[in-house]
């Protein structure tokens, strides 16, 4: 306990110097506005890490993909395409018309959007 008053003192003689001043008050509420001071500059000091909007992974899957590696060469085998899917491509062509509206998404500047026949093999499969 010693060491953290040690701190506590240490750090309200910083805090003093730097033109902050607390008032006299109760010592819980002083403690805890030493606390949230000693917060905000602890958020203010540190890095923060940035999140990818879309990673790496992501990226490649318009090369990489499953879907775009092995589905054009299940397409063009109907019983292929049937044993994937377990429907005939004449199914399949008619339904992915009957659902692309609703499930089509935008692209945007930051990613590329599934398209609604990826979504709908994803569902299928």
């Amino acid at each position: 306990r010693l060491g953290r008053w040690a701190a506590v003192k240490r750090t309200i003689t910083t805090l003093r110097q730097n033109q902050v001043c607390l008032i006299n008050m109760d010592n819980d509420l002083e403690y805890l506005v030493l606390l949230g001071l000693l917060y905000l500059r602890w958020k203010k000091r540190t890095k923060k890490n940035r999140r990818m909007w879309v990673h790496p992974i992501v990226n490649d899957r318009l090369t990489k993909g499953h879907f775009y590696t092995l589905f054009s060469e299940v397409r063009e085998d109907e019983d292929k395409f049937f044993n994937y899917t377990r429907m005939s491509l004449a199914s399949f062509d008619e339904l992915l018309c009957c659902i692309r509206e609703k499930i089509m998404k935008k692209n945007t500047r930051m990613r590329t959007c599934i398209t609604p026949e990826e979504k709908l093999v994803i569902t299928l499969r």
